[in-house]
């Protein structure tokens, strides 16, 4: 299925055991979750790392950005490698360097080379979510890849609810080290998981494309116009979500005066949201169609932004004004994100890895653009945030205006 087709007459199912191959299904979204899991279970350690090496706090925090920059680069870098080599020995050979590099962390006599530490982590990480996305796309039906992305983005919501749990309690028992030998043990349990649960079902089905430069298939995939808007509507839909996560803090807390906890259960909320917002993708995407799917998302979107914007430009800034109508937005961004990444697998012409990567990749930007647009602009009052996510929701609209007119083209790719 692809976005200018119609919507599927069969009866959909979006329970996981209609799918074939669930058990693998379940582990290739536990090796697409190391990546947000990784990232996030250490930021909390990060305070308490001066002191083992004698530095200051603002030099220790560079393991965080460092390992993210280096992320970035390795989801670029392992999907075409995906295009090409077997999938299972990427994946071990990514998980093997997420232990090396957690275990040269734990035992790390400096900053350096705790830094490094966290670079293969990264690497390690990457491998993981590019990989897991592309090989769902040799192993399922195209009209079901929705689902399957949905179910993925279900499961990984579990990384931002419960890795500062879990940092918590490193920290409270067994110190910052702590976290890397778990993250050792996390890396070598899904070394095990690929090696023995999934001997057989990552074999790749079709001919490994050969020959041409590692960027061929980047430069193919942008130059597919509904690919293009598909990635740009992932993006702007990423960046808003971002530009309100980077501004509530200072709303919430400074602003209307509430506590920390308050905030962390609205984050709590959100990522709820994000949760079915996924979940309905997976019931109804086949119902409907894909661009029906995009089209009720961004509709959600925009009535997020529009109440709230409308509420704060109004003087009311309050929890029920301006945090309950993202519910709405974090439930838009769940239901867009599998919808367009099954598109740009199924649009991808034997280049998955790379559409997976172009995917990741522009995930991880546009939160970076978010999260600096909002610092930029911050002002004493929400209204630059809400003037911000109405830019995105601007964006999103032409965006979803063109893929229309796209789908009635009569020359349009299939």
């Amino acid at each position: 299925m692809t976005a200018a087709d119609p919507p599927s007459a069969d009866p959909p199912s979006a329970s996981l055991a209609a799918l074939p191959q669930k058990g693998v299904l379940v582990v290739l979204a536990l090796a697409n979750m190391a990546s947000p899991f990784a990232m996030q279970i250490f930021p909390p350690a990060a305070p308490f790392v001066p002191d083992a090496f004698g530095t200051r706090l603002a030099e220790a925090q560079w393991s965080v950005p460092a390992a993210s920059l280096v992320l970035a680069i390795a989801l670029l870098a392992f999907g075409p490698l995906s295009d090409r080599y077997d999938h299972r020995k990427l994946l071990l050979i990514g998980f093997a360097t997420f232990c090396v590099g957690s275990v040269i962390g734990a035992v790390a006599d400096g900053l350096g080379v705790l830094i490094l530490g966290r670079a293969l982590q990264a690497v390690g990480a990457g491998a993981g979510a590019v990989i897991a996305r592309s090989a769902a796309a040799t192993l399922y039906p195209r009209d079901r890849l929705a689902e399957v992305y949905g179910i993925m983005n279900m499961i990984i919501v579990v990384a931002p609810m419960f890795a500062p749990l879990i940092a918590g309690v490193m920290l409270d028992t067994s110190g910052w080290r702590g976290i890397m030998w778990f993250l050792a043990a996390t890396g070598l349990a899904m070394i095990a998981l690929t090696q023995f649960g999934m001997h057989n079902a990552l074999r790749r089905r079709a001919p490994v494309k050969s020959g041409g430069l590692a960027l061929a298939g980047f430069m193919a995939l942008l130059s597919n116009r509904l690919f293009a808007l598909m990635l740009l509507l992932i993006a702007t839909s990423q960046m808003s979500v971002f530009i309100f996560l980077s501004s509530a803090p200072y709303v919430v807390i400074d602003l209307m005066g509430r506590s920390a906890t308050e905030y962390g259960s609205y984050f709590v909320a959100l990522t709820v949201t994000f949760f079915f917002g996924s979940y309905t993708a997976t019931r109804f995407t086949r119902r409907l169609g894909p661009l029906r799917m995009l089209a009720i998302a961004v509709a959600a979107n925009l009535a997020a932004t529009g109440i709230m914007s409308a509420f704060v430009f109004a003087g009311i800034w309050t929890p029920w004004s301006i945090v309950a109508p993202v519910l709405l937005l974090t439930y838009s961004n769940g239901a867009i994100q599998p919808v367009v990444m099954a598109e740009a697998m199924i649009h991808a012409d034997g280049h998955e890895g790379s559409a997976s990567s172009l995917t990741g990749f522009a995930l991880i930007m546009a939160s970076a653009v978010g999260l600096q647009l909002a610092g930029t602009f911050q002002g004493a009052t929400p209204r630059p945030m809400a003037a911000l996510m109405l830019a995105a929701g601007a964006i999103l609209l032409l965006n979803l205006a063109a893929l229309m007119r796209y789908n009635r083209a009569p020359h349009r790719a299939t």
